[in-house]
């Protein structure tokens, strides 16, 4: 979470989601795979 301009309040957002709670929105994660072509030679 360096390059993340607003880590500190993705922490508390954190560690409020751990605690059961919501500060202002959920917290999101979410995963995007390459398409991956592989050409038979």
């Amino acid at each position: 979470m360096g390059y993340k301009e607003d880590s500190d309040k993705a922490k508390e957002r954190m560690n409020a989601w751990w605690d059961h709670e919501i500060i202002d929105r959920p917290v999101l994660s979410y995963y995007y795979p390459k398409k991956v072509l592989n050409y038979i030679k």
